[in-house]
């Protein structure tokens, strides 16, 4: 699992330091809160030192019973002691807090605090919340402060991602954009910056989950080049954490290397105890693949200790684990078993995906060396269970793949286990299951051709001919069941009506096998450029119809831009003399109660604006 930088460590925390009069007072609360705004714009100080220099602020607004003020400086303290995951101290000040903004009826407030205590249970089962992530979602609408608002959006889709439940997190983090674009902010760039390094982080957090290492270290590295050029070391210590956390479950130990002296002096800068939790681990399990096993025990009880010194209970199993991996290179498999077992239910409690593989991919190899193989098996099969899970997320065409690979290992695992009851079956039952098997590999082939016909069959059904792409059939299928699902779930979808320029012209001209290559062209290109989650088909003649779930409609001007450039390319055997192929597009999003048809008609006036306007243009 990957840290998640807790939202506006660096962007609206007002807890900086400056040089500060400790004997001045202020007049008004409004003059406290003047002063407690500058002091958060002019320094460099780590984060612990930030929350230390609290208590002035606070003294003077309990002094002179300023209640607002007081729970504006304990919200931002809260939000440092959530990014250095200083639990006890947090749930100490929600606590102090929460009454408060209850008494008050600070609604914003108190949702931002019951998002940090909500964050904070999905470490440690010592926090409890008496409100769920979905309470608070249901807040959110009576929200007026913007920027509670992106807090809450941030913190919630940190927890939701901490929970594996993507659905929820991603319309939060897309979401997440309220401050335009870099060249708009009237020199508030460091806000720009701190935004695009927040949703790198979750998003390289999205892709960490479900194994996609690639895409999770080019967002982890994008996030890392943002925080440097913030000059924040808190941030890129924790990114960097998370790089060698993705390397660690890689077994990419000698990349891992390359990046620890950086990343021990972002740490021991950034001033966080618990970052230091994760330095010991890191090395701990560096000494432990070099074989230095007094060095790893050393530093993998180091690092526990620092975590359940601060109830970080899911970084404490990680510890666990690795003290177990070193238990099972020694060779000391009972050791490694009573290991297991005592770290079972923490890891079950604890453990994402991939951490619960590597578990039970260690418990397998243990009883089976133990000549436990009913155990193994029992654990063989949880390992291919979460497996499944993992490439589920991922690509839901890698699932035939694993199962074949599992199911050979399982197969081998079954026939050791087996292999002393199959020495007293007598010829007869070698001979009952012989015919059994041959039976069922006659039926399954059987089977296998009518399904293969049958998928045939529906393919043609549901293709063009022509150009081999979705035929309008198929394609109204599409838009039906993607219409459902985002009504159903309140989210956006976007149809596009696309119509190439000037084809009758094309006909007449060159004839209709050249008007024939030219849609066959257009189709050539739309399968490169549209997305995974996207379809398209040919709608009738040399109209298209474009399908983009969980899609906003400015995406559409994307779609017209890269299919534009992609058909500019001229990558076709055919000669028009000096006639280009163009098309233009007329773009709708879903509303309320919409229809398949209702959208088209919608996105089929739109493309006939476009070409009111000169075609080769889009329309939304």
């Amino acid at each position: 699992m990957c840290k998640v930088l807790s939202p506006w460590v660096f962007v609206s925390i007002f807890l900086i330091f400056f040089s500060i009069d400790s004997h001045a007072e202020f007049d008004t609360e409004a003059s406290l809160l003047k002063e407690f705004n500058l002091y958060s714009s002019n320094t460099k100080d780590n984060d612990t030192l930030r929350v230390q220099r609290f208590s002035y602020f606070l003294a003077s607004a309990t002094k002179n019973n300023w209640q607002h003020a007081w729970v504006k400086i304990q919200i931002n303290k809260a939000q440092l002691l959530s990014g250095l995951y200083q639990l006890n101290d947090l749930v100490d000040v929600i606590s102090q807090t929460l009454p408060v903004t209850d008494k008050l009826n600070l609604l914003d407030e108190n949702t931002v605090l019951q998002t940090f205590l909500i964050d904070a249970s999905s470490f440690s089962t010592n926090i409890k919340t008496n409100i769920s992530a979905d309470e608070v979602l249901a807040r959110i609408p009576k929200m007026k402060n913007e920027d509670y608002i992106q807090l809450v959006n941030l913190f919630l889709s940190s927890y939701f991602l901490q929970k594996e439940e993507f659905l929820s997190a991603l319309p939060l983090l897309l979401n997440f954009n309220q401050h335009g674009d870099r060249e708009n902010l009237h020199g508030d760039g460091e806000k720009w910056l701190a935004d695009e390094a927040i949703k790198a982080c979750l998003l390289s957090e999205v892709y960490f989950q479900v194994g996609d290492f690639e895409k999770y270290e080019q967002y982890t590295n994008k996030a890392i080049a943002l925080y440097e050029q913030m000059d924040d070391l808190t941030g890129k210590a924790i990114v960097m954490y998370n790089v060698i956390e993705g390397l660690i479950l890689q077994r990419s130990f000698d990349k891992i290397s390359s990046y620890v002296s950086e990343w021990e002096y972002a740490v021991i800068n950034a001033g966080d105890v618990t970052i230091e939790g994760d330095l010991y681990r890191v090395k701990g399990i560096l000494a432990l693949q070099k074989g230095d096993y007094p060095l790893a025990n050393k530093l993998l009880l180091k690092s526990k200790a620092i975590y359940q010194h601060h109830h970080l209970d899911y970084y404490a199993m990680l510890s666990d684990i690795a003290l177990l991996e070193m238990t099972f290179k020694q060779g000391n498999m009972l050791l490694a078993k009573e290991k297991l077992i005592s770290i079972e239910a923490e890891v079950h409690t604890y453990a994402k995906t991939l951490y619960l593989i590597f578990y039970h991919q260690m418990a397998t190899e243990i009883y089976k060396s133990l000549e436990e193989y009913d155990v193994a098996f029992s654990y063989a099969e949880r390992l291919k269970a979460e497996q499944l899970l993992l490439a589920e997320k991922k690509n839901g065409l890698e699932i035939l793949k694993l199962e074949y690979q599992q199911g050979i290992k399982d197969k081998e695992l079954e026939q050791k286990i087996s292999a002393d009851k199959q020495q007293q079956q007598n010829t007869i039952y070698i001979l009952i299951i012989a015919i059994i098997i041959l039976a069922l590999f006659i039926v399954a082939f059987i089977l296998y051709k009518q399904l293969s016909l049958k998928s045939k069959l529906n393919i043609l059904a549901n293709t063009d001919a022509l150009t081999s792409a979705p035929n309008r059939r198929a394609i109204l299928v599409e838009a039906e069941q993607q219409l459902t699902y985002c009504q159903e779930r309140n989210l956006p979808l976007t149809i596009v009506m696309a119509d190439l320029d000037l084809f009758k012209e094309i006909n007449d001209e060159f004839g209709h096998d050249i008007g024939d290559e030219v849609l066959k062209y257009f189709a050539k290109c739309a399968d490169l450029v549209i997305r995974k989650s996207e379809n398209y088909g040919r709608f009738g003649g040399e109209e298209w119809l474009f399908v983009l779930p969980q899609t906003d409609v400015d995406f559409a001007q994307v779609l017209f831009d890269r299919l534009s450039q992609e058909i500019a390319k001229k990558d076709y055997a055919f000669d028009l003399g000096d006639k280009k192929v163009t098309f233009s597009m007329g773009a709708t999003e879903r509303i309320d109660k919409d229809t398949v048809k209702s959208m088209i008609d919608r996105a089929d006036k739109l493309l006939y604006q476009a070409k009111e306007k000169g075609r080769q243009c889009i329309c939304y």
